[in-house]
């Protein structure tokens, strides 16, 4: 189940999901990206895998992009079309 959380340290939203010891981070909402550290000192959970849904270069440099097929939906594109593969547009920033 996605979940919304108020993270006081961050002054700001998280959106997840965590299934067994894989966090599945959706989106961060604040007016100051915070670290990944800070992000994963908020669940009690211990934490193995990492699944964002969204280009996690502000949190970490580490990430290994893989093709993830998110859904069956369709991307309109104005201009041109990235050429950056694999890339991931937020599921939260969609129609």
């Amino acid at each position: 189940m996605v979940e919304w959380t108020i993270f006081s340290r961050i002054d700001g939203l998280l959106s997840f999901e965590v299934e067994n010891q894989t966090l599945h981070l959706f989106d961060v909402v604040a007016k100051k990206i915070p670290s990944l550290e800070l992000i994963l000192d908020h669940f009690q959970t211990p934490i193995k895998d990492i699944y964002f849904y969204f280009s996690p270069d502000r949190l970490t440099q580490n990430a290994m992009p893989k093709p993830y097929l998110y859904d069956n939906g369709y991307l309109m594109v104005h201009g041109a079309m990235p050429t950056v593969t694999p890339f991931m547009i937020a599921p939260l920033s969609r129609c």
